[in-house]
């Protein structure tokens, strides 16, 4: 991030060596910030001289930074990659009893324990189709977004619950917002997911409802793992998330246009069953961690031949 590289930048200065700077999400959320945004993009251009360069992990975020007065040749663009063997696109669903007096199970109406994450997710009995989403619980991954699509979804869709991975200083509000909408027998929180794979296995359909993202790991994992996307269309999402083809691109902060996708794959099984089998293909061929530390190594190969640290390494994009 921005604020360690500030950091890093003056030890690197001292200590003579090249800083090499890679921004994974956009420099300010202005909701969140107590100093204007000129402010972060009058040090980020004052800082630019010392840099030896930077990688992006999305061309949205290539774009940010050469808008803000960054030299273009200093920014390569290297997506980020991810290990496709551990997650196989195979539907795995799998339950088994819960004791009704287990404290765990936070209900007296016996729903059943759906057996993929060290903590175990709530899911009524039944033919119930999975909707989940993973993130920090902050803003900017718009939880609250998806919690209020599930609301409208609801009152028109009984046969699904949702899911939340993640934890965040936003959990004790959304949970608050999920009570007040009376989800809390359809929207269940997580907490920390280790197992990332069996969590996704058991998701019928992966959201993510994001006001800001520069290039989602979630969204890479969980289209790798065979699962229709729906994604807000913001940031470097439409770089992973083909609308139509790979999965579904919805405006950001319009939770109406996110319920009606939503519903649009759980009642149609075949377009959730292509979706995913080419967001799994797509990703496989476009974001293999492979290539992305192959591209890294380059970089580095690079910034150690132009020692001095001011001049352009990068002549194009990944």
């Amino acid at each position: 991030g921005f604020k360690a590289a500030f950091v890093a930048l003056a030890a690197a200065k001292i200590c003579r060596v090249p800083l090499l700077v890679t921004v994974h999400n956009f420099l300010l959320h202005p909701e969140k910030s107590i100093f204007p945004a000129e402010y972060y993009h009058r040090a980020l251009r004052i800082a630019d001289p010392l840099v030896a360069g930077y990688i992006t992990v999305s061309e949205a975020l290539r774009r940010e930074l050469a808008g803000r007065g960054i030299d273009p040749a200093k920014i390569i663009r290297i997506y980020n990659g991810i290990n496709f063997h551990e997650f196989e696109p195979v539907k795995i669903i799998a339950g088994i009893p819960a004791d009704r007096g287990d404290p765990k199970s936070g209900n007296e109406k016996g729903l059943v324990y759906s057996d993929i994450i060290h903590g175990n997710i709530l899911c009524p009995a039944g033919d119930i189709l999975k909707v989940g989403t993973a993130g920090r619980l902050v803003s900017q991954k718009g939880i609250d977004i998806f919690v209020k699509a599930a609301g409208r979804i609801v009152s028109r869709y009984d046969r699904v619950c949702f899911y939340i991975a993640g934890e965040g200083p936003e959990r004790s509000r959304l949970e608050f917002l999920r009570d007040l909408l009376g989800l809390q027998e359809k929207v269940f929180f997580l907490g920390d997911v280790k197992q990332m794979r069996s969590f996704l296995k058991d998701l019928d359909i992966f959201v993510l409802a994001s006001r800001s993202e520069g290039l989602s790991i979630a969204l890479l994992e969980a289209g790798c793992a065979g699962l229709p996307l729906i994604a807000s269309a913001t940031g470097g999402i439409p770089e992973i998330v083909r609308d139509g083809e790979t999965g579904i691109l919805v405006p950001a902060e319009d939770e109406l246009s996110l319920a009606e996708a939503i519903i649009f794959l759980l009642e149609d099984s075949e377009k959730r069953k292509n979706l995913g089998d080419e967001a799994a293909r797509d990703i496989r061929k476009r974001f293999n961690e492979d290539n992305m530390l192959i591209e890294t190594e380059k970089v580095y190969n690079e910034v150690f031949k132009k020692r001095t640290g001011n001049t352009a390494c990068f002549g194009k994009s990944v």
